[in-house]
């Protein structure tokens, strides 16, 4: 039933979640490296986030972190975004979600945790 695919579904909200906070507050960093860590870890949270639930979390954070750097008028703020080491993060993750051992893997272990519920009487 649904409750049993939540796992998957409270990782994917701790994942976009992090990214977003992280996006949020970037502001509270002025410049340089520690500017360009904060991104590579968001890279870093959407590449697990894709392998938890394909496209998912990175289009749920991009669909509202483009908006709110628009409209609070950081346009600057995109630029974070194109973080060389982030990106060959997250292309490494989707590589690897493709690979069909890697995603039978992750099925098997979505299937395993599905399977560790006991039934309930609302089943």
């Amino acid at each position: 039933t649904y409750g049993r695919k939540a796992e998957v579904d409270m990782l994917l909200c701790l994942l976009t979640t992090a990214a977003l906070w992280l996006i949020a507050n970037e502001h509270t960093i002025t410049v340089g490296s520690r500017s360009r860590g904060r991104w590579t870890i968001v890279w870093c949270l959407l590449s697990v986030a894709w392998l938890a639930k394909f496209h998912y979390g990175p289009a749920m954070v991009a669909v509202a972190a483009v908006p709110y750097a628009i409209v609070q008028g950081r346009i600057r703020q995109l630029r974070g975004w194109i973080d060389p080491v982030g990106l060959a993060v997250f292309a490494a993750a989707v590589l690897a979600g493709r690979d069909p051992a890697v995603r039978k893997k992750l099925d098997e272990l979505r299937a395993e945790q599905t399977a560790a519920v006991p039934e309930t009487p609302f089943d």
